[in-house]
Order: C-alpha cells, then structure tokens, then sequence
C-alpha cells in the first residue's frame, strides 16, 4: 500500500495561515502533512521583519518542528516571490535552491513515502520541475490573474496557465474562477470556504472588549487595501456605531488605518488565535464583510461569512458574487447606502428572522465535509 505525504507550501508562517483550519482537518482525517513555511529571504528579511523572520531563522526557532502527523518546516530564499515575477534568470536560480531544501527534508524524514505536492500561486511554476513529487496540487484561493484592484497581471496570467496546465488536480472555491480556469485544465473541482465546527457550536463564552452604549459592528481578519475605505468613513461619520477590527494591519492599508484609529469609536485588536475567535465575535452585535467589488473580489469567498453565521450574529456584506445565493440570510449590500442602511437594521434587531436560517447555511460547510470531499478526489489521482 502506497503511503502518502503532503508537502503544502503557505502563504505566511503557521500561526497566520488562512488555511490553517483545513489542513488541521486533513490531519485528523488521518492524512501525513508537512506546512512549508513562506520562506525566509535573505534579502528581504535582512531588512524587513528582521527580528522576527531573520534572527528567528538562524538562530534555530524556525527549524522543523516534527510532531506526529503534522510538521512544519521552513526553507530559506535567496530574492521574494516578486522579484521571480520580474526575472526568470533569478527565479530558477532561487527556485532550485528551494527546491533542493525540500528534496533534501523528504529524503530525511519521509524516504519511501509518495509526495503530494501542494502548491497555491503561479510563481510556483519555477519550482515544481525541481521537486520530486508524485502528484501536484494546486489549491488557488483566489483569481490568481489579477491584482487585488481588478487589473490582470500579465506575468503572473502566463505563468498561471502553464502551472494549471501541469497540476493533477487544481482546487478553487468560486464558480468564476472554475469556469476559467477550466479552460486550461479538466483536472480541476471547485470548493468553498468553511468554518470549524467544534469551535463554534459550543462555545458561549465571551471575552468582554468594551461598553460604550453603541452597537458594535466588528471585521475579522486582515485589513487591507481589498476593504472599501468608503463604507468605513461613512459608518464612523454616522457617531451611531463602534467599529471593531480584529487582526493585522496588513502595510498598504497603514496609513489609512492610523488616520481612522483616532477616532474614538474606532477599536483594534491584533491577531488572536483561531481558538479565541468565537469569544471575540460574542461581542459583535453584527459582522462585517465590507470588501470592494470588481474583477478580483469575484474570486472571493470569505472564510469569516461562516464564522459569523456559526456564532448566530447579523452579517452585513458587499455584493460578493459567491455570497449572493445566501442573499435572504444576510444584509447583501449593492451599494454603500444598502450597507449603512442593513447595519442598522441589523443593530435594531431586524434581522432575527435571517439568523433563524443559519443552521441551513451550516449544513456541510464545515471544514471536516469540505475536506473530506477534497480528499476522495484525491485519493481519485
């Protein structure tokens, strides 16, 4: 009987993976995994988050953490993902010493076992021809054409479609982004995001933030450049509301996030674990979904929607397109007066009835459901 690992590469360190909830459910669905940490550059990180990627890397506090049945690992680049986007002569360069990384772990702790390699944006495409692996996974979480306004970003389009044209099987989560890419591959099946049962239904503890006599409307998440800064000014303009934003400030959205940080109604907590996450959001008196919409934002489908309807609070969204099928469960917003105008109806209370239908939305849309359907069309390979 063959016997499987897989090699996930991520998009941040462990502790700030979108996806982290997902692959811990693979694992205890009885599946061997390593989580490649985003890689230490040694450029980059010379000079950006020194302390805490550079030092961290050699001084040992990144080396594999090697538990039962999940383990993380972290290589070393030279350059960043970026620069790859720019220079083919640096990418393979790069990509071969990150590969050899990689060979050289599953020589160590996996000798004998079949690789699954999973992999999640198009600069990749230098990196899999060096990997030993028997079978790739694309797991795409977004439009990975476009840049977050919208725009295609030719290079990244060009080096998405050989990289959809070489994966065995390639995951995404939105129709828009199935029918696409459908055009280069018919290894492809789309998914959906999801939330962790067990978290959820439950946990009525809470962890008290504040009191000052207004609704609270809270985001969880990381803030970016994706959130529609207009909608935000309008709801502070109102005075009628307290704003609670918990998670990172990611830095395109710094100065803007300062700027409205002044004000008082205006509350930041920084990233909190996964398991805390229901406590905070038992203080939302409704979720917010304030995304932009456009080309990218199509892509998107939102973890943070089942994490609010699995603590039975009002969410209040933009028009996501992934969204719209639970529109009569939600305040869907089509513009930014419907998003003002459902933020207070959810605070007064007027959206009792919508929540009533949450256990309907619920139904398989737990990670446990979602990984197991995943894992069968693996297992298909």
């Amino acid at each position: 009987m063959k016997r499987y690992v897989n090699i996930i590469l991520g998009s941040s360190e462990w502790k700030l993976y979108h996806r982290k909830e997902f692959t811990k459910e693979l694992v205890n669905n009885g599946e061997e995994i390593t989580y490649i940490n985003l890689p230490v550059s040694l450029i980059v990180n010379l000079f950006i988050k020194f302390r805490t990627k550079f030092i961290a890397y050699f001084t040992g506090k990144l080396k594999v953490n090697k538990n039962n049945g999940f383990n993380v690992f972290t290589p070393l680049i030279i350059s960043h993902y970026k620069i790859w986007r720019r220079s083919p002569l640096i990418a393979n360069i790069d990509s071969r010493f990150f590969a050899s990384q990689i060979n050289h772990y599953i020589r160590k702790y996996y000798p004998g076992y079949n690789i699954r390699l999973w992999v999640y944006m198009p600069e990749h495409k230098y990196f899999i021809n060096k990997v030993n692996y028997d079978i790739l996974v694309y797991d795409s979480y977004d439009d990975c054409d476009l840049n977050y306004d919208g725009s295609v970003n030719e290079v990244r389009a060009a080096l998405n479609r050989i990289l959809l044209q070489a994966c065995d099987l390639v995951i995404v989560i939105s129709k828009f982004t199935f029918y696409k890419y459908s055009k280069y591959t018919k290894n492809i099946i789309r998914s959906r995001g999801g939330y962790t049962s067990s978290l959820f239904d439950k946990n009525n503890e809470n962890i008290k933030i504040i009191d000052q006599g207004k609704p609270i409307l809270g985001y969880i998440g990381t803030f970016r450049n994706w959130i529609d800064y207009n909608i935000i000014d309008s709801l502070i303009d109102t005075n009628e509301f307290t704003l609670l934003f918990i998670g990172y400030v990611d830095r395109n959205s710094k100065d803007y996030f300062d700027k409205i940080q002044k004000n008082e109604n205006v509350i930041h907590i920084n990233y909190i674990e996964i398991s805390k996450i229901p406590m905070y959001l038992n203080n939302f008196t409704a979720g917010l979904i304030p995304f932009k919409i456009n080309d990218f934002m199509r892509s998107v489908y939102p973890n943070k929607f089942f994490e609010y309807v699995s603590s039975k609070i009002p969410v209040v969204t933009t028009a996501l397109p992934e969204l719209e099928i639970f529109e009569n469960y939600l305040g869907y917003s089509k513009n930014n007066y419907e998003f003002l105008d459902n933020c207070r109806k959810a605070a007064s209370g007027e959206f009792a009835e919508k929540i009533s239908g949450y256990d309907e939305i619920k139904k398989n849309n737990d990670w446990n459901s979602i990984v197991k359907e995943i894992i069968t069309e693996i297992k298909r390979l």
